[in-house]
Formats: C-alpha cells, sequence, structure tokens
C-alpha cells in the first residue's frame, strides 16, 4: 500500500496474473465454510454512524474503498449466497443460523459494542487503517501522512476486543511494519474439519504491516508466526479476524 489506498473496486485494470490456488484469503474462506458448517448464509453486519450514506469511505459494507467491504459482498451475492445488510446489535429467529460478519469501528461501534448479543455466530473483522477521504474522488481515501500515523493504535484496538468480551482483557494486538512480506498461514491441528488445511501454505502476498493477536482466551484457526490470524473465543461462537486486509476491498483486489 502505497502512501494513497487506491480504489480497488472502480477503474481497476484487468490484467494476466499466475495466481496461486492456495492463497491465504482463498484458505481463509475455506476455514471459514468448514467452521460454519451449516451453509453459505451470512447477515453482513457494518456498523457506522453514517452507513446509510453508502460510499463514503467508511469500514462498513456499503463502502468501495480500499478498507471497505463491498467488495466481499458481491462476491457473496454473486456466487449465490443470501447476504442481508443490517445495523442491529441482535439477531432473531431463522437469523440465528445466519452467520454475522461485523466490521468493528472505532467510532459508534465501539461505543455501542458491549451491547453487542453473541448468540449467533458472529465474526468480527478488527480494524487497521487510519484514513482520510479524497476529495477530488467521493468515496476515495488515502492513508495520513507524519505526523498522523497511518494505523489505528494498537492500544484503541485491544479496548475494543475487550469490550467483546471481559476475559479478552489480555489481548495484544501485533503488527509488522515491514510494507513487502512473505510469510504463511498456517491451520492449527484439529481446528478446522478439512485436513487439507493442516499444513502451512506458503504464499507472497504483498502484504503491509500484517495485524495479528495472541490472548489466552482466543482459541487459534489460522496463524502466522505462531501470533492469531483468526481466532475463536472460548465458550462462544464469537470469531475474531485480526487484518481487515484479507477480505477488505484493498486485499481481495489484490491479484497476488
Amino acid at each position: 500500500m502505497n502512501n494513497r489506498v487506491e480504489n480497488k473496486l472502480e477503474g481497476r485494470s484487468n490484467r494476466k496474473t499466475k495466481r496461486n490456488i492456495f492463497n491465504p484469503m482463498l484458505m481463509l474462506f475455506i476455514a471459514l465454510l468448514g467452521v460454519f458448517s451449516f451453509g453459505a448464509y451470512f447477515t453482513l453486519a457494518g456498523f457506522s454512524q453514517d452507513l446509510k450514506s453508502g460510499n463514503n469511505g467508511g469500514r462498513h459494507v456499503l463502502s468501495k474503498s480500499a478498507i471497505g467491504y463491498n467488495g466481499i459482498y458481491h462476491i457473496l451475492k454473486n456466487n449465490g449466497n443470501n447476504v442481508d445488510i443490517s445495523r442491529e446489535l441482535s439477531l432473531h429467529g431463522n437469523d440465528l443460523d445466519k452467520l454475522r460478519i461485523i466490521s468493528l469501528n472505532t467510532g459508534w461501534m465501539g461505543s455501542k459494542i458491549d451491547e453487542l448479543s453473541i448468540d449467533s455466530p458472529t465474526l468480527v473483522i478488527l480494524p487497521k487503517w487510519s484514513t482520510r477521504p479524497i476529495k477530488k474522488h467521493e468515496g476515495w481515501v488515502e492513508r495520513k501522512n507524519k505526523p498522523y500515523p497511518d494505523t489505528i493504535l494498537t492500544l484503541t484496538i485491544e479496548n475494543l476486543i475487550e469490550k467483546l468480551d471481559d476475559r479478552l482483557k489480555d489481548a495484544k494486538v501485533s503488527r509488522s511494519e515491514k510494507e513487502n512480506m512473505k510469510f504463511s498461514v498456517k491451520a492449527s491441528a484439529n481446528k478446522i474439519a478439512n485436513s487439507d488445511l493442516n499444513q502451512a501454505i506458503n504464499s507472497y502476498y504483498n502484504f503491509q504491516k500484517l495485524q495479528t493477536i495472541t490472548s489466552k482466551t482466543l482459541i487459534p484457526i489460522l496463524e502466522v508466526n505462531d501470533e492469531i490470524l483468526l481466532g475463536k473465543v472460548k465458550d462462544t461462537s464469537l470469531y475474531i479476524l485480526s487484518d481487515p486486509d484479507f477480505i477488505n476491498s484493498f486485499g481481495i483486489a489484490n491479484p497476488d
């Protein structure tokens, strides 16, 4: 990611690129489908104070910016999945059988997160990048420049994590400072039904400032360098994805 975070959903060039079938993102999706074996019915929840305004560059499902999740929403729908968009803190009735994906925010959702009901399978995506709008391109964003940090303080993210579950007060967020890094993602033994995933998958992902988490309350599902990329909170149906670049628009548009 250069200083400017490109909008990868609009005006993207169509290049022929040799791709590795077992890349980290594909592995992540296979793992999630293995964990949630009830089928491909998802509720994609994006919490933002101005969610209804749509493509405004935020960290929510209607945003087409690099840090938004409109791309994964369309991927799910185009593959025949039943995808709903909701701001509800609790699900009811048949919705309790759906996987709820929450794009965690540091604003409005940060003050409401302790009211969240974890009574259905829930995947929380942690935030990472600190951005500002690009005035000439509505809905686009760019990373902040010095003296402002281009990432959210890890302490801020750790405080959000603790609100999800009191037992996560020991959670620590780590972040690599490398702009391009080669790494392996491995599935923790016996945590995923698909035995083919129980091996290290080496892949160059051109990853920037990879974000991971550690906690005694998190059961590792996917790990990088013995730190958690995807984990499950013990005795709950709550899952946490530490790095949003695996499924935000910037990440899924990267052919590596």
